[in-house]
């Protein structure tokens, strides 16, 4: 899924999402893979204390480091455009409490 925004209305924190998956524009450049958005976006409460792990374009260097929700919400507020996918899962209440971004080199 990509984030494509955020709201903190009612002491909830939701996620703007789209759902979606690589698709290779190139088989002689699998590296060239675009993340190509499927369906309607959606919004997904994300808890306070879901494991967040980045990589670029949210941090630096290809290899996950862990981020706060805050630091998460900074970074999508001051890239409104820029398109980082990750990965999530969810609680037995639908809530994401893990979010792992795919490295988008």
């Amino acid at each position: 899924m990509a984030l494509t925004g955020h709201d903190t209305a009612a002491d909830l924190v939701e996620l703007v999402v789209r759902s979606g998956h690589y698709v290779c524009d190139s088989p002689a450049d699998p590296d060239a893979a675009v993340f190509v958005p499927t369906g309607s976006e959606q919004e997904l409460v994300i808890r306070e204390d879901a494991q967040i792990t980045a990589t670029t374009p949210v941090t630096t260097g290809t290899s996950g480091r862990p981020v706060s929700l805050q630091a998460l919400l900074n970074w999508i507020g001051a890239h409104p455009d820029t398109l980082a996918v990750f990965t999530y899962e969810t609680d037995p209440q639908g809530r994401i409490v893990r979010l792992t971004e795919m490295y988008n080199g």
